[in-house]
């Protein structure tokens, strides 16, 4: 069986093919001629329930449909049922071309009498007098193929717009299908990797580490650790590095590693992959040694596997290093003939002069291999490397690997055409690699494909499908490090040009994206924008630290047009990616993007916009509970009204001075504060004539609008915050009532939970219910655990009470409740010097989480997941040190949760039981914290709902559980 790795899941194969994931399945369960007697149906691979499928099967069953399905002189077979429900599908009830609905028709696009195919993309659902016109020939079959082009593209959008937001950018990468040799050290690796805490495999470019690595991985049959992959080779600084870091750890473990730092690591069992780490070593060696330093001592169970060209033995830390060399002449051979499929014979001398060329390098091997199948002639192939040698290195008598490699990328590099070259210029600046079909509109001609194909042949390039399943054109390392070294020796000033045009065109598919899919939804679900600029991170760090760079180079040069011209570059990316950062929690990248897109709008004095960087700035600043900065930010936004008339700047200075107001509890101030910028905002609006017929334009007006229901949002959090929630209740049901079409999805979800949770805190408990589920969905949509840890905690505290029921009806499945508890362990990893502390006073737990923890227990303890309770308290107590036989408030909910999540380990174990139970009623009563049941945590009632659940007690009530709790003490004492 083939490795699950290189295999596509069904949501993949679906994208792949372009249909529905019912057709596909439908095609696995029926064969589609068997009006022919044909059995053939589509082949899959099944592993855990779960269906898979190879690249080959798919294109060989799609080219087996495009088949005649009868012959000329034969009936013509009915469509299949199924692949009409998917026409149907994919017109979504109405005609693409008129937008008339019923009656509509199946029409072949290339007429059954010529094609004799049913293939599903042959056939287009239209309306009957479409179908009349493409039979008069008024509608030509050129707009049939446009039309049906423009349906599958939006199926496909569709499809990955369901992709759960979980999936990682980090995955480890599938290896190279074919690899030969080293199958000892492959051996030695994986045990290496099984014991030791720091391994590193060091080698010359091409030599093969990534994929020595990816070998071992993969070849495991389950790897004991979660990988996290990081390629090194997609960012160019250590500051680059750092964020990347932070964005991994947060997707993996839902902790903030830029806020915290290497404590929220201990404990943590993860391995780290730092895949072509020699490319920050040359210019910040010492950051990077004292990273890896610290996080090896600070976090003894993290593993870090390292790859690199620049030797790291110099580490003071133990270590198992690897020092690959090249094949050996049998694997060499042996590579030669594989990748020459026996289409070609090397004689003895030829053979010989290849394998001592080369070295055993294998990257040189396979170019050497590519080069005689282009050329279908290894003498002549022997005799271009020999010239291009003697002209690099014409001192040298014998070429080692390093020369071996240079001689045949530029033999290589010298034969491309010239739109090749620029293909390759181009995607030079794209570390995360461009959208395949960007690349195809941007060079449009009919030889695209070939020269792509060419640069593939020649390992020039990679076509990778990311998360999304797109796929990507990709320069792999060492090409890319080559393409800069050869530009030198070209037209600089050429490539600068190049270098521009890319980071521009980086730049405006941000702002398109963040304009179409985050900010308004128009043109699909904003989670799936979010997905995509998680994807292109590496090109917009790349781009915007470019654009900042070359902006300072010219200010200095004193040529202001082109410095602005930069500017706009880096002020377009801040202003795409603010809402990415804000929704995706990532504060600190935010931060950064928003200071970099302040200075460029103050330079460009186009000081409405520095405004709305700094109300990003402050927003995210508010999130990490920075009052210093949220002062600074008012600070500076006011010598910036100071120097501007412009209304958006008063706006966006009341708006912060209102949040710094809130977070200081100053409700009335905050109130005013809010109050002012909504109605600047709604006077702006009425005065203001947008152009309905500019995109930009209505936009803008959008987002006025929606920016009026935030500002009510904000001061119906002060009446909230001051328990005043029948007012509370007035505005977010009118916020609700009126929301925009197009509001951000985190701010919907927000507003659903602030509203159910002031409908808790009055008779309307039961109406809660209903917002709270809608905010639990939008969190777990846009990726925010978090918050939606905040949901599933109030329906712990106010909820499950009267209704145990609720969390088992929601749509919270076992991962949602994993995210969730592991936003808890951020908080607590948080807590300044949290670990040390624990051991002395575990009672250091700010009051606020500490019911936010108890929430989420009381609101778990009713799930069909209860006992990942138990799971993470076993975790947990692995990280810290925390004697449970000490009383304390937060060892009591520990104890709590683990006795609560393993109760059908125990309750049908008499003495046990009676352990256990005793327990939890000692816990109960540290944490009622008071001498009567008129607690605020009402803990003995949930208790009574609890028991009355597990029928452990189905006639208990909090009163008879409080006397056994105390009772349970008084027992202990007599004893």
């Amino acid at each position: 069986m083939e490795k699950k790795n290189n295999l596509l899941s069904d949501t993949e194969a679906a994208i792949y093919l372009g249909i529905t994931k019912e057709l596909l399945f439908a095609y696995v369960k029926n064969a589609p001629k068997k009006h022919k007697g044909e059995t053939r149906k589509l082949s899959s691979v099944t592993s855990n329930g779960q269906n898979y499928f190879t690249k080959e099967e798919l294109d060989s069953f799609d080219a087996y449909l495009k088949e005649p399905w009868s012959a000329p002189t034969e009936k013509r077979p009915p469509i299949p049922t199924y692949i009409r429900e998917y026409l149907k599908i994919e017109i979504q009830g109405k005609c693409p071309i008129s937008g008339n609905g019923y009656p509509l028709e199946d029409a072949h696009i290339v007429p059954y009498c010529e094609s004799f195919s049913h293939h599903h993309h042959n056939i287009i659902r239209i309306s009957g007098d479409a179908h009349t016109k493409v039979d008069n020939g008024i509608i030509s079959k050129e707009i049939l193929i446009q039309t049906k082009e423009k349906l599958i593209q939006n199926l496909k959008q569709k499809i990955r717009e369901n992709i759960q937001l979980s999936r990682s950018t980090f995955e480890v990468p599938n290896p190279h299908p074919l690899y030969i040799g080293r199958q000892e050290l492959i051996r030695d690796l994986v045990g290496a990797m099984s014991e030791t805490q720091l391994v590193i495999i060091e080698g010359i470019g091409g030599i093969g580490k990534s994929q020595l690595l990816l070998q071992a991985i993969h070849g495991t049959v389950e790897y004991y650790n979660p990988v996290v992959w990081i390629d090194i080779e997609q960012i160019e600084s250590y500051a680059d590095f750092l964020i990347l870091f932070n964005n991994a750890v947060y997707e993996y473990l839902k902790v903030s590693f830029t806020d915290s730092g290497f404590k929220i690591l201990a404990g943590v069992q993860i391995t780290f992959v730092f895949d072509s780490l020699e490319k920050l070593l040359i210019a910040e060696r010492d950051e990077v040694e004292d990273f890896i330093r610290e996080l090896l001592s600070e976090a003894p169970m993290i593993q870090l596997l390292i790859t690199s060209q620049i030797d790291l033995s110099l580490f003071d830390i133990p270590m198992k290093v690897f020092k690959l060399d090249g094949l050996n002449k049998k694997e060499s051979t042996s590579l030669i003939d594989n990748l020459l499929n026996e289409e070609f014979k090397i004689n003895v001398s030829e053979l010989n002069w290849i394998l001592d060329f080369c070295n055993g390098h294998p990257l040189s091997i396979k170019l050497i291999s590519t080069l005689i199948k282009y050329y279908r002639s290894t003498s002549r192939v022997i005799q271009l490397l020999k010239y291009s040698e003697k002209v690099q290195h014409p001192t040298r008598q014998r070429q080692n690997k390093n020369t071996s490699l240079s001689v045949c990328l530029n033999t290589i590099y010298n034969i491309l055409n010239e739109k090749q070259k620029e293909i390759l210029h181009f995607l030079k600046f794209y570390p995360a690699g461009m959208i395949l079909d960007f690349a195809q509109k941007k060079y449009n001609d009919v030889l695209f494909f070939n020269n792509i194909a060419n640069l593939q042949q020649f390992f020039f390039i990679e076509i990778k499908d990311d998360i999304l399943a797109i796929e990507r054109l990709v320069i792999p390392n060492p090409i890319r490090s080559f393409l800069k070294i050869e530009i030198e020796n070209e037209d600089k000033k050429l490539d600068i040009e190049i270098e521009k045009e890319a980071i521009t065109e980086i730049m405006l598919s941000a702002v398109i994206i963040d304009l179409h899919y985050i900010s308004t939804g128009h043109y699909g679900a904003p989670s799936y924008g979010i997905m995509r600029l998680e994807v292109e991170i590496p090109n917009l760090l790349f781009a915007s630290n470019t654009a900042n760079a070359r902006a300072i180079q010219y200010e200095q040069l004193k040529k202001i047009e082109v410095r602005d011209s930069y500017l706009n570059i880096v002020s377009g990316i801040s202003s795409a990616i603010g809402q990415f950062c804000f929704t995706r929690t990532y504060y600190k990248l935010g931060i950064l993007f928003a200071e970099l897109g302040i200075n460029a709008y103050i330079k460009l004095k186009e000081y409405s916009f520095a405004s709305t960087q700094y109300l990003y700035l402050a927003q995210m600043q508010a999130r990490l509970f920075d009052i210093q900065g949220l002062e600074n930010t008012i600070k500076k936004i006011k010598i910036l009204l100071s120097q501007s008339e412009e209304s958006a700047v008063l706006i966006n200075t009341r708006w912060i001075e209102g949040m710094l107001n809130l977070e200081l509890n100053r409700y009335s101030q905050a109130r005013d504060n809010f109050s002012e910028a909504k109605i600047t905002l709604e006077k702006i609006i009425q005065e203001f004539e947008y152009d309905e017929s500019d995109d930009i334009a209505i936009v803008s007006r959008d987002s006025d609008i929606g920016n009026i229901e935030l500002l009510k949002s904000y001061i119906a959090k002060t009446y909230e915050n001051e328990n005043n929630y029948s007012e509370a209740i007035s505005i977010y049901k009118e916020i609700i009532d009126n929301l925009p079409e197009n509001f951000p999805e985190g701010n919907v979800a927000s507003i659903y939970h602030h509203y159910a949770y002031c409908l808790s805190q009055t008779e309307k408990k039961e109406e809660s219910i209903k917002y709270y589920s809608l905010a639990i969905n939008n969190f777990s949509t846009i990726g925010n655990f978090d918050y939606l840890a905040n949901s599933i905690s109030d329906l712990g505290l106010f909820i499950v009470e009267g209704f145990p029921e609720v969390i088992n009806n929601l749509d919270i499945d076992e991962d949602l409740i994993i995210e969730s508890l592991k936003c808890i362990n951020t908080h607590l990893a948080n807590i300044p010097d949290f670990l040390e502390r624990m051991k002395n006073n575990p009672d250091i737990i700010p009051f606020e989480l500490i019911g936010k923890i108890m929430g989420v227990i009381k609101a778990l303890s009713f799930s069909q997941y209860s006992e990942i309770l138990c799971e993470w308290v076993t975790s947990l107590l692995n990280e810290i040190s925390l004697d449970l036989s000490k009383p304390s408030y937060f060892g009591a909910m520990v104890n709590l949760a683990h006795c609560i999540g393993g109760v059908n380990d125990w309750k049908d174990m008499p003495e046990n039981k009676r352990i256990v139970v005793n327990s939890i009623l000692q816990c109960c009563i540290i944490i009622n914290a008071g001498p009567d049941l008129k607690s605020k945590t009402r803990i003995f009632y949930w208790l009574a709902k609890w028991m009355q659940f597990t029928k452990l007690q189905p006639d208990a009530t909090a009163e008879n559980l409080w006397e056994q709790a105390l009772n349970s003490f008084k027992k202990e004492w007599l004893l």
